[in-house]
């Protein structure tokens, strides 16, 4: 990680919690100074491999820029109330998650903007953003809506890159530990635990089958 990157905690304000997971908290924060909105991920963790996930995250995050990318602001080494735990500052995306809207959408109660339209429209930048991570050599290997944020004009932006991992084809890739969520698995995973671009490939075939149907 880089200095270059590092930001004051002490310059921003808590607004709301946002999500929460195994990983620690997402909260809305504002700058104290000029107003901007960002949100912030508070990593809770001080296990060495934890610590190794994360730093390969930050570093992903800060060399990945690309339209469909959430965009990477800044991190620290401690938290809002100065305790020490990662946080990483992001761009905020007001309209929640693509997971959010696919619920909505099975309920009968999708927004109006969310037509078929729209729906090509985050196919072909989620498509876009992990043609471009793939030829930087990077994998995500947790595709899934959840992890597709949303912003005010339904753009779609990949988020959530802690088990993601650089890759080259002439390396042999296996997981060491559970990794992904099993829905968007592909069966080489599950079955040999071995991991390419094409699992990927696999992910965006379960999530544009759920966006389609």
């Amino acid at each position: 990680m880089t200095k270059r990157f590092l930001i004051d905690p002490r310059n921003f304000q808590i607004l709301k919690r946002i999500n929460s997971g195994g990983f620690g908290f997402v909260y809305s924060v504002q700058n104290k100074q000029t107003d901007e909105v960002y949100a912030a991920k508070i990593i809770n963790s001080t296990e060495s491999q934890s610590k190794k996930m994360i730093n390969r995250e930050i570093n992903i995050m800060m060399r990945m820029q690309h339209p469909t990318i959430i965009k990477f602001y800044g991190y620290s080494l401690t938290d809002f109330d100065g305790n020490e735990s990662v946080t990483i500052l992001m761009q905020y995306a007001t309209n929640g998650t693509l997971a959010d809207h696919l619920k909505s959408a099975r309920l009968g109660l999708a927004d109006v903007k969310y037509d078929n339209t729209v729906r090509q429209k985050i196919l072909i930048g989620i498509a876009r953003g992990m043609m471009y991570l793939h030829q930087h050599h990077t994998i995500h290997r947790d595709l899934k809506p959840g992890n597709i944020l949303i912003d005010d004009d339904f753009e779609p932006h990949i988020a959530d890159f802690g088990l993601s991992k650089y890759y080259y084809t002439d390396q042999t890739n296996s997981i060491t530990q559970s990794a992904g969520t099993p829905i968007y698995m592909a069966p080489e995973i599950i079955e040999k635990g071995e991991y390419s671009y094409k699992t990927d490939v696999y992910s965006f075939g379960i999530l544009m089958y759920e966006i389609v149907t």
